[in-house]
């Protein structure tokens, strides 16, 4: 099996990692693949998922690249912990865009479409090209990486918000193509479409819990620690939402107008 899992967290998420392990269970329970789990000190102690603890205090990349370091699979499938599942995984196809993987010789293929690509790539319906100099060409969100074009892309030092910025300034240099698969017709939001991996993006955002992961949960029977991370107020779910629905030469403008409303409001 030359493909493992990788699922990014920390200590201070430690709340968040139930309910990630019981969605997983719930809609991948026959997963074949290896699965690690990296936090900074504590073990999660999950069946089924090794634990990689490399220490604390340590830079987010520092420790992404300590874990990739100790999987020996060439390619690795991404997960952050507050990707919470919401249907069932689909091995096979996975399977299949691990092959395409291999026979494009890609540095990545992004199985969650966040954000999708901006330009078809040769006969290929499913999966189109991240061109070079594009925004988040390297993000953060459910991607098969080739763990060594990965491990080039990283710098120790860095947070996960610099490794996704910086990264993708550095990633315009490599030559092994960077493809995602297309937004799915229904996929507006991204979780009620269907990919080989749909997920909540993500139950976590600033810090908070997201208002609209606690309905998820309590549709799946599941309960949230609410003491340990406050919820999101209505109103920066609704200023998040208008930000990332307004075209990207604007955001900044809409984010400042957004900003000083709140601060009025407060």
């Amino acid at each position: 099996m030359d493909l493992a899992i990788i699922v990014m967290s920390c200590d201070a998420f430690e709340d968040v990692w139930q309910p990630f392990f019981t969605l997983f269970n719930r809609y991948w329970a026959d997963c074949p693949f290896p699965k690690y789990f990296c936090t900074d000190t504590k073990p999660a102690q999950q069946e089924g998922f090794i634990d990689i603890t490399p220490g604390k205090g340590l830079a987010w990349s520092y420790r992404l690249q300590f874990a990739l370091q100790q999987i020996p699979q060439k390619y690795v499938l991404f997960l952050q912990d507050d990707f919470f599942l919401l249907k069932p995984a689909n091995t096979q196809k996975i399977l299949h865009y691990l092959d395409i993987v291999k026979q494009e010789n890609a540095g990545v293929l992004r199985v969650f479409p966040s954000p999708p690509p901006n330009e078809s790539y040769k006969d290929y319906t499913e999966v189109g090209l991240l061109k070079p100099y594009s925004p988040y060409r390297v993000s953060c969100q459910a991607a098969i990486w080739d763990k060594g074009v990965l491990l080039q892309l990283v710098n120790p030092t860095e947070n996960i918000w610099a490794f996704e910025t910086e990264g993708t300034q550095r990633s315009n240099a490599l030559p092994q193509p960077f493809l995602s698969v297309y937004i799915d017709e229904a996929g507006e939001p991204l979780e009620k479409g269907n990919y080989v991996y749909t997920y909540f993006c993500t139950a976590v955002y600033k810090g908070k819990w997201m208002r609209s992961v606690l309905d998820i949960c309590k549709k799946e029977g599941i309960s949230i620690d609410l003491t340990k991370r406050p919820v999101e107020t209505w109103w920066l779910e609704k200023r998040r939402y208008f930000y990332d629905h307004t075209p990207a030469p604007l955001q900044k403008y809409v984010w400042y107008l957004l900003f000083r409303l709140l601060k009025f409001l407060e």
